[in-house]
């Protein structure tokens, strides 16, 4: 009877509202934006079991039936329509320090819960925020990204770090994304070629948004068609510099295959889509092995042309939002698929804050701020849809 008694008092212990760090939450959530739902990613301290609820259902990242503790970033997918009518979500955390094959055994722990607001994406003058390049420099990044203002969809734009050799590294996506958005706003991930490199590099994919572990796919989010692309790395595969652990080749013909399936699936002329772009970190319009002195680069960089010519005719993007350059520009040449965007600058020597961009999106153009740490504008450009 005494170990019965145990048992409910740990499924039935009240809640608690609490704020997020006593939540045993390192940061607020992080809501990626994938294909037609969001995958809202949370960071914890300590083991934990933790589930969520969308209106009145409830959502676990069960795994075959086990509600994980031990890991430190849990994952749960809700159709974009669901918390889009919401507006909110919950989170409820129970620290779970043991696992026992008879938990009546160990200490019943409360569970504790605090909501978030959820804002989706409005129907007109949109406006994104994107930065890239942050080589681990994340409080930066984050005062820049907030001294930026409000915005309505972040975008995460590759090299959030170094290189991937510590495994607090895997993290900083969801780190990043709850610090800027608090968990209110939907956010847009790529992968920077420099999480292509260290020995957490193959794990990559189990700590941020992806779709079956693919890293590229389509998002539809609201009036948004966007196409999240992944080049890879920037130098071929056999440089010595990548110790034969990289097969970016094969990576970029079966991208080339999704875009061709990606293009005969025609999502992207659904009615409700007003918008259509491309992101990728590396701007690989500028890779088609047209400038490369190297003669194996040159063959082999020029896969992203067949990228390009299928994009540029069937898809027909707006415009493409990249980084990797470590400068702001906006270019415009014959074989690209759209004028891209060059969103971002990391710190300099005589600049010791990062540079966002801040798109404004029109019904026929986008207008795009580049702004600092300090909300200095750096530049400005006007981006005309060619419809």
């Amino acid at each position: 009877m005494k170990k019965c008694f145990s048992a409910l008092l740990f499924l039935f212990i009240p809640l608690a509202v609490v704020n997020a760090k006593e939540m045993n939450l390192k940061v607020p959530p992080a809501v990626f934006a994938v294909e037609n739902e969001y995958q809202i990613l949370i960071t914890t301290l300590s083991p934990s079991l933790i589930r969520i609820k969308v209106g009145e259902k409830f959502y676990s990242d069960h795994i075959n039936g086990v509600r994980p503790s031990q890991k430190s970033v849990h994952r749960f997918r809700v159709p974009m329509s669901e918390l889009d009518k919401a507006g909110k979500y919950t989170v409820f955390s129970r620290k779970l320090p043991n696992r026992l094959p008879y938990m009546h055994k160990i200490t019943p722990q409360p569970e504790y819960s605090k909501s978030f607001q959820f804002d989706k994406l409005p129907q007109e003058n949109i406006k994104i925020c994107n930065i890239s390049d942050v080589h681990d420099r994340l409080d930066q990044a984050v005062s820049t990204v907030l001294a930026a203002g409000k915005t309505d969809l972040l975008i995460l734009n590759g090299d959030l770090i170094d290189k991937a050799i510590k495994f607090e590294q895997m993290e900083y996506p969801c780190i990043l994304a709850g610090r800027m958005t608090n968990g209110r706003i939907p956010v847009i991930y790529t992968r920077g070629n420099h999480e292509l490199r260290g020995e957490f590099a193959e794990n990559v994919q189990d700590y941020v948004p992806n779709v079956n572990g693919r890293l590229y796919y389509q998002v539809e989010l609201g009036p948004l068609w966007i196409l999240v692309l992944d080049a890879g790395e920037d130098k071929v595969d056999e440089r010595n510099v990548y110790g034969n652990a990289i097969d970016c080749a094969l990576f970029r013909r079966e991208q080339l295959e999704f875009i061709k399936q990606t293009a005969a699936k025609g999502d992207y002329k659904k009615s409700q889509v007003k918008f259509k772009l491309i992101v990728s970190h590396s701007p690989f319009a500028r890779y088609v092995g047209y400038s490369r002195k190297d003669e194996v680069e040159k063959r082999r960089f020029m896969i992203f042309k067949d990228w390009c010519e299928v994009l540029k005719e069937q898809i027909k993007p707006d415009f493409m939002i990249s980084g990797h350059i470590h400068r702001h520009a906006l270019l415009n040449e014959p074989h690209y698929p759209a004028p891209v965007l060059l969103g971002a600058r990391p710190p300099r020597q005589n600049t010791p804050t990062f540079a966002c961009s801040l798109i404004t999106l029109f019904p026929a153009k986008a207008d795009v701020k580049i702004i600092d740490g300090n909300k200095k504008v750096e530049a400005q450009y006007t981006i005309p849809f060619k419809r």
